[in-house]
């Protein structure tokens, strides 16, 4: 099943990212991939082969939301990942935090582009919310696993 995580700020929403790797855990051991066979390749920017320019607009918004979307989805990874561990992660969050708020303060002045002091704010919204999302993707997993026994039922 396909999760991931969301966030609405200034009236934005926006997509957490990564959803492949917050699978990964509960596919590991117990569950079974399935190659399709196909040539799959992620031209993040559209420009390949050549070399991206960060200064263009489409790719500056690109790599914004990517970032915004990297944010919003580490609280559920963090989570995830302490669930499945032998041994938990110990995580900092307000060192996280305070670091977050030097790299997006020093990107918004790089590229003179605001938006990127966001990225704290929706950090800590995040995390906020993170209750809501564990009972979200349990619900999901619920639904899954009831829908893939209907199914093998045929």
């Amino acid at each position: 099943p396909f999760f991931s995580t969301t966030l609405i700020l200034d009236d934005e929403c926006f997509l957490g990212r990564g959803e492949d790797t917050l699978f990964g855990p509960e596919v590991h051991g117990k569950g079974r991939c399935v190659d399709i066979d196909l040539l799959i390749f992620h031209n993040c920017f559209g420009d390949f082969p050549n070399k991206p320019e960060i200064t263009k607009q489409k790719n500056l918004d690109r790599f914004y939301y990517a970032c915004m979307g990297w944010v919003i989805r580490n609280p559920f990874l963090n989570w995830i990942r302490n669930k499945y561990a032998l041994a938990a992660e110990e995580i900092n969050i307000e060192k996280r935090y305070e670091s977050l708020v030097i790299g997006s303060g020093s990107a918004a002045d790089y590229f003179n582009d605001e938006r990127f002091l966001k990225l704290p704010k929706a950090f800590q919204l995040s995390y906020q919310k993170l209750d809501d999302d564990i009972k979200h993707y349990e619900n999901l997993m619920f639904v899954w696993k009831k829908l893939r026994r209907l199914l093998t039922k045929e």
